[in-house]
């Protein structure tokens, strides 16, 4: 199984967690892997985000340069209709287009492009980028709205009682908590825990999905 970028769980650390609690169909098994890398990487980042004022307020600033740049830039790229139909618009004419279709060209004669990229797809990746810009600002700025660390065990909680149909509580032991401590090692090891004890056992009571 290979996942795509960098990897918070590496195989062997989901064979441990798979064997300790006995999950061995294939997709199930991918499918927690999907779930612990999403959740992971979420709560990685929202705590990145819980930083200093004076680090936010610095990355808040970064963010609305990016989002004004790339708003600026939007202007002085050509859409579909424009370059098929060499129609001027406001902020281009003729000549920029002209210019924009040879450069192109050249940047693919030399391998600078990648086939999948088009001149006249910036239009619209730059207008996805300001969103972005946009929503990033918003998340400094109000913040993630819920306590990382909860969302994360309500996320794993939720895959061990809907998608593997397991009582969170038995009568043996607590093997929800314990399916949760297991896959929080990984985020211990890359230091993306901030303390154990947030995550610590707590008793949440039968809960059967």
């Amino acid at each position: 199984m290979i996942l795509d970028e960098v990897q918070i769980y590496d195989e062997a650390e989901l064979d441990r967690i798979c064997s300790r609690h006995e999950i061995s169909d294939e997709s199930t098994r991918m499918a927690l892997w999907r779930t612990l890398e999403d959740a992971g990487k979420r709560l990685r980042d929202q705590r990145r985000l819980q930083a200093s004022r004076i680090q936010i307020s610095r990355l808040k600033q970064e963010l609305q340069l990016g989002m004004r740049l790339s708003a600026q830039l939007s202007h002085h790229v050509p859409d579909s209709g424009q370059l098929r139909e060499d129609a001027a618009g406001v902020g281009l004419n003729r000549h920029h287009l002209a210019a924009l279709r040879e450069g192109e060209r050249r940047a693919a004669e030399q391998g600078g492009a990648h086939p999948r990229y088009r001149l006249e797809d910036a239009g619209e990746m730059l207008a996805y980028l300001s969103r972005v810009y946009e929503e990033a600002l918003a998340a400094c700025t109000t913040g993630a709205g819920e306590d990382p660390d909860e969302a994360w065990r309500a996320r794993l909680r939720a895959f061990y009682t809907r998608t593997l149909a397991r009582a969170w509580v038995t009568r043996e032991a607590d093997q929800g908590e314990r399916f949760l401590a297991d896959c929080r090692r990984a985020l211990e090891r890359t230091g993306e825990s901030e303390t154990q004890d947030r995550f610590g056992p707590r008793s949440e009571g039968r809960a059967t999905g």
